[in-house]
């Protein structure tokens, strides 16, 4: 009687599970990605919201390969705040199959935008070859669509970048050391130089893509110009940065009173900018000082013998590389992001002065702090 009921016991569960599942239909959701959000650890510095933006990406519209919503996708993935579509203004490869004009990538995106919470920037890419000019980013733009830019001169140039500058636009330098334009050199020229002097150059790329450009950090300290690190992207964003868990894409960061449009314009108007690429960062030494001051803690946890030991923790996801420049205490220190080092230093120490090898405030200049040690 008993291995009766068993029996039926077990023909009863196998039914009811054969019941309960789809025979038709079973779909395995945990395989997209689609509604997976990367959470970037930045921190605030004085009363400023720190935005996390890539400011130089395309779309099938110029030359791109995705759709305007994929841009927008990427960037909410990835942990992003805010991009812009600067797709070209003369440079179309695609336009024999799209009945299109300047402004359609924003308009396809921004509502979408908005349901991701991605503030999207309307903007365009002023696109000459030769150097002088090269490429200009115009961002916060108003109408792109300007019969000046198919004109080939000097002047008509000049007249182009006037108007996108009366309609309140950032002007940016794109990637000066790109080597399709600058093959052995990257030089600063009379024309920037005269859009410099009329107020309407505003920004510079020190990274671009996958290039660094250390000479053009120096420029913006030294001609009050804000940096800005963008992908340039064509591509899907994994098809050129892979699939690393532990990769964070090029961004520009943004150090804005609020979390809006208008306040991102008016904080690249005050140079509140620091480029993060590759583990580095460049920009203001103020701005990545107290950056720095916010990302790392110590702690004493030991002390005995003339010595004592240090935790030190780093909640971001910034990378550091640390050289000592402490006589008593004089070795180099690497902090991975999200991480906690020890380190052993004499007990009379009361703190540690680094300079940091991958934060970078010029051309050949590194940031240089102080680690306060507190007593347990």
């Amino acid at each position: 009687m008993k291995i009766k009921m068993a029996l039926m016991l077990i023909v009863f569960v196998a039914f009811h599970n054969l019941k309960a599942q789809n025979i038709n239909r079973e779909v395995f959701t945990d395989m997209e990605l689609k509604n997976s959000r990367r959470i970037l650890e930045v921190p605030n510095i004085d009363h400023y919201i720190t935005i996390k933006g890539d400011f130089h990406i395309h779309t099938i519209f110029s030359d791109g390969n995705v759709w305007p919503t994929t841009r927008v996708d990427e960037a909410w993935a990835d942990g992003l705040d805010a991009i812009a579509i600067s797709d070209h203004d003369i440079y179309r490869p695609h336009q024999q199959y799209l009945n299109a004009d300047h402004h359609t990538s924003y308009e396809i995106a921004k509502s979408y935008a908005a349901e991701k919470n991605i503030i999207l920037i309307k903007a365009i890419e002023i696109t000459k070859w030769e150097m002088p000019p090269g490429h200009l980013n115009a961002l916060f733009i108003k109408n792109g669509n300007l019969p000046e830019m198919n004109d080939a001169t000097e002047a008509g140039l000049m007249t182009y970048i006037e108007k996108l500058y009366q309609q309140d636009a950032f002007i940016l330098w794109n990637h000066p050391g790109w080597a399709a334009q600058q093959k052995d050199t990257v030089l600063w020229f009379d024309f920037h130089q005269n859009l410099l002097d009329k107020g309407w150059l505003k920004g510079v790329e020190v990274f671009n893509y996958n290039e660094w450009y250390p000479v053009a950090l120096r420029w913006a300290v030294t001609k009050g110009l804000a940096p800005f690190a963008n992908t340039d992207i064509h591509e899907p964003i994994r098809w050129t940065y892979g699939h690393d868990d532990d990769f964070i894409r090029p961004m520009t960061l943004v150090f804005a009173e609020q979390r809006t449009e208008e306040s991102i314009h008016k904080a690249m108007n005050e140079k509140r900018t620091v480029a993060w690429f590759h583990r580095h960062l460049a920009g203001e030494e103020t701005l990545l000082g107290k950056l720095f001051d916010k990302s790392l803690t110590a702690r004493e946890i030991f002390s005995g013998k003339g010595k004592k030991i240090i935790e030190i923790t780093n909640a971001t996801d910034f990378h550091f590389q640390l050289r000592s420049l402490s006589k008593e205490w004089d070795h180099p220190l690497e902090i991975q992001r999200r991480s906690v080092v020890s380190v052993k230093v004499p007990d009379v120490l009361k703190t540690i002065k680094v300079e940091v090898l991958n934060w970078h405030i010029d051309a050949e200049k590194n940031l240089i702090r102080e680690i306060s040690l507190p007593v347990k």
